[in-house]
C-alpha cells in the first residue's frame, strides 16, 4: 500500500514539474510573440505549405501544417517558416494549408532593429497552454490524492 502511494506521489510530482516546465516555455515563447505584436506589421506571401505528422503515442499520429512564406522590409526579402501543430488531426492540418495556399497573404510582425526576427499571426495558439495546464493540474491532483490516501 505504501509503495503504491509513494509511486503515485513520485509520478504526480513529475507531472507537476513537467507541467511547470511547459508553462515556463509557454510564457517565454508567448512573451516574445505578444511583445512582437507591437512591432511594425507587413504582409507576407505564402510560398508553400504541406501537412505532415510525427509518430504519437500508441501508434497514433500528431499532424501539423508547415507553411513557408516570405516578407519584404525596406526592399530586403526575409523567409519565414511556421509549423502549426493541430489538435483535430489531419483534416485541420489540410484546412490550414488550404487557407494559406501559395500566393495568399499572412500578417507578419518584424523587429525593426533586426527584420529577420519576426512572428506571424499563426504563432498565436493557446493549445500549448491548455495542454500544459491540464498536465500540471493532473499532477497537482495526484499529489493531493497521494497525501489523502496516506492518511
Amino acid at each position: 500500500m505504501l509503495t503504491d502511494v509513494l509511486f503515485g506521489l513520485i509520478f504526480s510530482v513529475l507531472l507537476v514539474a513537467f507541467g511547470l516546465y511547459r508553462l515556463y516555455q509557454y510564457y517565454n515563447f508567448y512573451h516574445h510573440v505578444y511583445s512582437g505584436s507591437a512591432w511594425p506589421e507587413t504582409a507576407g506571401t505564402v510560398v508553400d505549405g504541406h501537412t505532415g505528422y510525427t509518430p504519437g503515442a500508441r501508434g497514433g499520429k500528431n499532424y501539423y501544417a508547415l507553411i513557408d512564406y516570405h516578407y519584404l522590409v525596406q526592399g530586403h526579402k526575409y523567409m519565414g517558416k511556421l509549423k502549426k501543430n493541430t489538435v483535430w488531426g489531419q483534416g485541420e492540418a489540410k484546412r490550414l494549408v488550404e487557407k494559406y495556399s501559395p500566393e495568399s497573404t499572412i500578417q507578419v510582425h518584424y523587429n525593426p532593429a533586426q527584420p529577420e526576427e519576426h512572428v506571424s499571426v499563426l504563432d498565436k495558439s493557446r493549445t500549448y497552454l491548455v495542454v500544459s495546464l491540464v498536465v500540471f493540474l493532473f499532477g497537482f491532483l495526484g499529489v493531493i490524492a497521494a497525501f489523502v490516501a496516506q492518511r
